[in-house]
C-alpha cells in the first residue's frame, strides 16, 4: 500500500500492476475453471482509499505525470472496483452463474491504528486525513467484508463495507462507492485497457455473451 515508485517485471507501476492488473490477468486464467463450477465468484478486494481514485487511462502507469504514492494507490484501489462491477455486468450479460462481488479489506471500527515512520503514507501534506489516526477494526472484524462475500444472499456487482459515514462505519452491507467508481463507460475503457496492457481475452465470456463489447 503506497509504496515509493516502482515497477513490475512487466513494466507496470507497482501499485496498479500488483492491486488490478495482476488480478485481471490471474481471473482470466483461472476464469474456465471457475466457469466449470456449478456456483463461483470472483471477490475483489478494493478500498475506501478509492473514493480520491482517479483512472488516468493514457498514463496508468505513470509514464508522464508525477508520481505520488497515494494517488496510484487511491487510482488501484477505484480500478478494483471498476474491474468488479464489469465483471459483474459481464457474467450477466453472458448468462452465467458466475458473481463478481467487491469487498474493503477491513471493517470501520472504534480501535484506532496508527501508520507512523518517514513512509507513512497516511501523512503526507498533500493526503486529506492527515494527522488523523485511520481507524478500522482488527481481528475478527477485518476479514468481514471479504467473508461476506461468500453468502449466499450477495447479488452479483455488490459492494460489501461499513455503510454509514462514506464507508466508513457501520455494519457490513451495501457499502457506498464513488460517482466515478459507478461509471459504465470507464469500466468498460479500463477494461479495454488492461486487456491491451496484459494480454488477457476473457473469451470465456465473449464466446458466451450475445453482447457486442
Amino acid at each position: 500500500m503506497a509504496v515509493p515508485f516502482a515497477r513490475t517485471a512487466d513494466g507496470f507501476e507497482m501499485q496498479i500492476g500488483t492491486n488490478h492488473l495482476g488480478h485481471f490477468a490471474f481471473t482470466d486464467g483461472v476464469l474456465p475453471a471457475l466457469l466449470a463450477a456449478p456456483e463461483s465468484r470472483v471477490v475483489t478486494l478494493a478500498s475506501i482509499a478509492h473514493r480520491q481514485g482517479r483512472i488516468v487511462l493514457d498514463d496508468l502507469n505513470f509514464e508522464r505525470r508525477r508520481y505520488h504514492r497515494m494517488t496510484a494507490y487511491q487510482q488501484s484501489k477505484l480500478a478494483n472496483l471498476l474491474f468488479g462491477s464489469e465483471l459483474a455486468r459481464r457474467s450477466e450479460a453472458a448468462g452465467l452463474a458466475l458473481k463478481s462481488v467487491i469487498a474493503p479489506p477491513w471493517r470501520g471500527g472504534d480501535e484506532p491504528v496508527r501508520f507512523d515512520g518517514p513512509a507513512d503514507p497516511w501523512r503526507s501534506d498533500r493526503d486529506p486525513f492527515r494527522p488523523a489516526s485511520i481507524r478500522q477494526q482488527r481481528k475478527s472484524g477485518c476479514a468481514e467484508p471479504a467473508l461476506r462475500g461468500n453468502d449466499a444472499d450477495v447479488r452479483n456487482g455488490d459492494y460489501l463495507g461499513p455503510n454509514r459515514l462514506f464507508g466508513v462505519r457501520g455494519p457490513v452491507s451495501g457499502s457506498p462507492r464513488a460517482k466515478a467508481a459507478r461509471s459504465e463507460s470507464l469500466a468498460k475503457r479500463l477494461w479495454d485497457k488492461s486487456i491491451e496492457l496484459t494480454g488477457a481475452h476473457y473469451g470465456a465470456l465473449q464466446t458466451t455473451s450475445s453482447t457486442p463489447w
